[in-house]
C-alpha cells in the first residue's frame, strides 16, 4: 500500500475507530439520548412549541448515532460500512440543530419581554442571520462527512475533511457572535429591565442563561471536533475514546437534559406558545364570570320591578 493510500473497509484488518469502542458506554448513552428525546417529544406536543423541533430532532439524531455506535462496537467492517456513515453524520450534524433552536428561543424572548431596544441586532434579523449560518455549516458538514467513506487517498481524505472542518469555524464563529449577543443582552435587561419584563410571571432570566449556557456547552464540543479533524488520524484525540465521549456525548446529554427540566414553554407560554392551556384557562375564568354578571343582572331586574309591586 502506497504512503498516500488511505486503509479501506475492503481491509480486513481496518478498524473503524482508532480505539476500541466500550459498548456498555454506547448502550448506556444510547439509552440515555433515547428517555430524553422521548421526554422532549412529549413535551413538544403538549405545550406546541414547535420552534424546537430542530432540538427534538437532534436527539433523535443523537440517540440513532449511538446505536449505530453499539452495532460497531465490535468493529466489525464488512456490511456496515453504511451504519459508519450514517452514525458519523447523525453526531456530527446533531448540535447544529440545536442551535437552531437556541436561537429561536432567544428572538422570541426578546420579544415577549418587549426589549427589542437591548439587542445588538433586530429581532427580525437575530433569526434569519443565525438560523442561516446554521444552515451553512450544516451543509458543509453533511457533505464532508458523506464523502468521507468514499476517500481512497490520503489527499482525497484531507480534502474531504475541509468540508467539515469549514462548516465547524462557520459554526464556531456563528456561537461566539451569538454569545456575546446574548451576554449583552442579559446584561443590559439585568441594568434597565423593560415594564413588560418586570410584570411576567415568567422566569426569563433562567432561561436566558439556560440558553448560553447550552451554547458554551456546543461551543466547547465544536472546538473539539474541529480539533479532531484538523489532527493527524492517529493522534491522542482519535486514540481514546474518553476524549469522544466527555467532550462530546456527555456535553450533549447534559443540553438535552436542561430543557428537559426547564422547557422554554415555562418562559414563553405568555405569547400562546402554550396555547391550549392559556385558552383553557381563559375559558374557565370566563365560565366562573358568567354565572356571576347573570345573578348581578337578575338583582338589578328585581330591583327595577319592587317598585312597581309596591
Amino acid at each position: 500500500m502506497s504512503e498516500t493510500e488511505v486503509p479501506r473497509f475492503s481491509n480486513q484488518h481496518y478498524q473503524l475507530f482508532g480505539y476500541q469502542p466500550s459498548i456498555l458506554l454506547e448502550i448506556f448513552f444510547a439509552v440515555a439520548f433515547f428517555c430524553t428525546v422521548i421526554f422532549h417529544t412529549i413535551q413538544i406536543f403538549q405545550t406546541r412549541t414547535w420552534f424546537f423541533l430542530p432540538f427534538v430532532i437532534g436527539g433523535y439524531f443523537e440517540c440513532i448515532g449511538f446505536v449505530g455506535r453499539t452495532l460497531l462496537a465490535d468493529q466489525a467492517h464488512d456490511w456496515r460500512l453504511g451504519i459508519y456513515v450514517m452514525e458519523t453524520l447523525l453526531l456530527l450534524l446533531a448540535p447544529t440543530l440545536f442551535a437552531a433552536s437556541m436561537y429561536m428561543t432567544f428572538t422570541r424572548i426578546i420579544r415577549l419581554t418587549d426589549s427589542q431596544k437591548h439587542s445588538l441586532l433586530p429581532t427580525q434579523w437575530l433569526t434569519k442571520i443565525f438560523v442561516s449560518g446554521d444552515l451553512i455549516s450544516f451543509l458543509l458538514q453533511a457533505i464532508g462527512g458523506g464523502l468521507h467513506a468514499s476517500a481512497n487517498t490520503l489527499e482525497q481524505e484531507i480534502r474531504v475533511d475541509t468540508w467539515v472542518i469549514a462548516g465547524l469555524i462557520i459554526q464556531l464563529v456563528t456561537f461566539c457572535i451569538f454569545i456575546i449577543l446574548a451576554v449583552v443582552f442579559y446584561a443590559r435587561m439585568r441594568q434597565a429591565p423593560t415594564m413588560t419584563s418586570e410584570t411576567l410571571n415568567t422566569s426569563w432570566k433562567r432561561h436566558i442563561v439556560l440558553v448560553v449556557t447550552a451554547c458554551d456547552l456546543i461551543l466547547i464540543r465544536s472546538i473539539f471536533r474541529l480539533v479532531e479533524y484538523a489532527s493527524d488520524s492517529d493522534g491522542p484525540l482519535m486514540e481514546k475514546e474518553i476524549f469522544t465521549i466527555l467532550l462530546d456525548s456527555v456535553l450533549m446529554f447534559l443540553c438535552m437534559l436542561f430543557f428537559n427540566l426547564f422547557h422554554p414553554s415555562q418562559a414563553l407560554n405568555e405569547i400562546q406558545i402554550t396555547q391550549p392551556k392559556f385558552l383553557s384557562s381563559t375559558k374557565s375564568i370566563r365560565d366562573r364570570c358568567l354565572p356571576s354578571a347573570h345573578s348581578v343582572a337578575s338583582l338589578e331586574f328585581r330591583e327595577v320591578r319592587q317598585p312597581m309591586v309596591e
